[in-house]
């Protein structure tokens, strides 16, 4: 298996480091084993469509990547009311949303989809930083459908996903 190679120089006068990261490079074989610590690369059948929720918008970006990858098509968006208005575009099955938006936090989000006539049936899964019981209770109470707390374990996320889609 060969490696990307990929160097990053931090230098100033009398000062200097370099950084290498190594990444394996993915086979085209679908199935293949990932080195552990990732998700299995087996593409989902159905292609569902799911919209990532979240203010960090390079942590959406990614799992919107990493769900198309896996076979899935997925749209990111940064706040509440974006979400609300692509979702009525788009028509998710399921939705990432982070609970801790700004403008319009993932509970208000949530209650926009159960009160919009062609949300209410999206698959909610609340991704976020907060992890205590009585979170997991609210986000329970609000209509989601799973609790995953960053940094979300993708095999968890995998196994959320694979549960709930259609």
């Amino acid at each position: 298996m060969r490696a990307f190679d990929w160097a990053l120089r931090l230098c100033g006068h009398g000062r200097g480091s370099e950084f290498t990261i190594r990444l394996p490079r993915l086979g085209a074989g679908a199935g293949q084993r990932l080195p552990d610590g990732s998700v299995d690369a087996v593409p989902v059948e159905n292609g569902a469509r799911v919209l990532v929720v979240d203010d960090n918008q390079d942590r959406a970006f990614l799992l919107a990547e990493m769900l198309s990858a896996l076979g899935y098509v997925a749209r990111s968006v940064h706040d509440g009311p974006s979400a609300l208005r692509v979702a009525e575009e788009f028509r998710p099955e399921i939705a990432l949303v982070d609970i801790g938006l700004p403008v319009m936090d993932g509970y208000e989000v949530a209650k926009r989809f159960a009160d919009h006539p062609e949300l209410a049936r999206t698959q909610l899964l609340a991704v976020t930083g907060y992890g205590q019981d009585q979170d997991r209770r609210r986000s329970a109470d609000a209509g989601f459908v799973a609790h995953l707390v960053k940094p979300v374990d993708m095999d968890q996320l995998r196994t959320a996903l694979d549960t709930i889609a259609p």
